[in-house]
């Protein structure tokens, strides 16, 4: 770890040297914070909470249908026990009983199907939305990167798809990250 760190110092005051020698222009972004202030993530994060209710809805849907057919079980095998009941009617009873459990089990695994490709959908959607996202702060983020002559831009956060770590950032270092929001969100109005 000690290592990882010591190597990560170099780099960072390798880079700050090669820009004092190249003049080099470094700024930073912070890409979280770009992307949880972009006013579409809130749009977007909006449609996918809509598709995790209609799978919601439509899980419940069926559980309520596995609810009932559990109900129906319990009153058809208490008719089953009934002392008054002739043999063959239990054996009919019976049979019918031994079908709604297939029926039943069958509905239990059509639910668990159903909640995992709900996850995955819901994952997937989510993913999607994310690297949709992302490439359009990116855009934004061009542009101001070639306006202002930059050289280098770190991201300064801790999001995944960034992958990299600041341990320090200069106040000369500049920070795009205000200009990117706002730029982003000025096309909302």
């Amino acid at each position: 770890m000690k290592s990882l760190l010591t190597i990560l110092v170099l780099f960072v005051s390798g880079i700050i040297n090669l820009q004092a020698q190249q003049g080099l222009n470094i700024a930073v972004i912070d890409m979280e914070q770009a992307l949880r202030d972009y006013y579409r993530t809130k749009e977007e994060v909006a449609l996918i909470n809509q598709l995790g209710e209609e799978k919601i809805r439509n899980i419940d849907e069926r559980k309520a249908v596995y609810e009932k057919m559990t109900s129906d079980m319990v009153k058809l095998d208490k008719t089953v026990r009934s002392p008054d009941l002739s043999d063959e009617k239990r054996a009919e009873i019976y049979a019918q009983l031994q079908e709604m459990a297939r029926a039943r089990n069958a509905k239990a695994t059509e639910i668990g199907d159903a909640e995992r490709k709900a996850t995955r959908e819901l994952y997937d959607a989510r993913q999607e939305m994310e690297l949709k996202l992302m490439a359009e702060i990116k855009v934004v983020m061009q542009t101001v990167v070639t306006e202002k002559n930059f050289d280098l831009i770190f991201d300064k956060s801790f999001l995944p798809k960034a992958s990299k770590s600041i341990v320090y950032t200069s106040p000369r270092v500049a920070d795009l990250t205000n200009e990117v929001i706002a730029r982003l969100n000025a096309a909302k109005r």
